[in-house]
């Protein structure tokens, strides 16, 4: 078994893709979720919650403030922020998760839409 040497690992950045969102009023960043988010949805996701079929809709805000970054490559809005931006902006809402959704290559692209 040959040991990795820090110095030759190759760590590929985030897949990002820029997105205009009329109802914030310009572009953010959306990128792949980072491992405590993406273990998160797939908990969600696998039917561990099956008691609470609506639990699914929960972490899109959890999604949200994770993967939508301003200009400076920070969260835009938090979770709660996200829950009352989706409130009245529920199509751009789930655009910008399904987006995180596909950079992050999980399946169910619209499974917030029902």
């Amino acid at each position: 078994m040959t040991l990795i040497n820090r110095a030759a690992l190759v760590l590929q950045d985030p897949k990002r893709e820029e997105k205009h969102v009329e109802a914030l009023g310009g572009s953010v960043t959306v990128v792949e979720m980072d491992l405590t988010t993406r273990l998160t949805v797939e908990r969600v996701s696998s039917g561990v919650d099956k008691a609470d079929p609506g639990a699914v809709y929960a972490v899109v805000p959890h999604v949200l403030a994770a993967c939508v970054l301003d200009a400076d490559g920070e969260p835009l809005l938090n979770r709660m922020q996200w829950q009352s931006f989706g409130s009245r902006n529920r199509d751009a809402a789930v655009d910008l998760f399904n987006t995180a959704m596909r950079l992050s290559d999980i399946g169910g692209e619209d499974a917030a839409k029902n």
